[in-house]
């Protein structure tokens, strides 16, 4: 299913996009704060990819891959990660050339309205790194609040990093 914005389609996952994932997810500022390395290849980037349209196929997720309209680009991913019947997390990731425009709670809000709309649950949750402060603050600005901090969640290249598990309530 396709969601439309203002400036932005969400579009099912298409390994025809793997390139643009591959551009956008090699740039450091955006793979150092999601806790993974860096894709050696369009092929990795690919594999990416192939493991959303899969975990969709098989309803562990329900993601679209963010394309700008103006830049006819993907820029990022967004989605619905069902990792328990009460606990439905909601993952994503911008590229970092369009950090600080509103597009992150542009595509959050269409994705929020589509869980709203078909989905009959009373929380979602975000995890992000704790001095991913940007990421924090986007969360709040679409209702998510602070609930825990697990330090030492994340391990990245031979650190480790807090986590913050926010959550947002959804009132029918």
């Amino acid at each position: 299913m396709k969601l439309t914005t203002e400036r932005l389609i969400l579009i099912p996952p298409d390994i025809s996009f793997s390139e643009d994932v591959y551009t956008y997810s090699g740039n450091p500022l955006f793979y150092s704060l999601i806790g993974a390395k860096k894709p050696e290849s369009i092929a990795q980037s690919q594999k990416f990819v192939e493991m959303l349209i899969d975990d969709n196929k098989s309803k562990k997720r329900c993601y679209w891959m963010i394309a700008h309209r103006t830049e006819n680009k993907v820029i990022g991913t967004i989605g619905l990660i069902f990792a328990k019947q009460s606990y439905i997390e909601i993952g994503y990731g911008l590229s970092a050339d369009f950090w600080g425009q509103g597009l992150f709670s542009e595509a959050a809000k269409a994705v929020l309205d589509y869980a709203d709309k078909t989905l009959t649950i009373k929380e979602l949750f975000v995890r992000t790194r704790a001095d991913n402060i940007r990421s924090v603050k986007a969360a709040e600005k679409i209702g998510f609040k602070v609930i825990k901090q697990y330090p030492g969640f994340y391990f990245q290249n031979g650190q480790y990093f807090d986590c913050i598990e926010m959550k947002r309530v959804v009132e029918k």
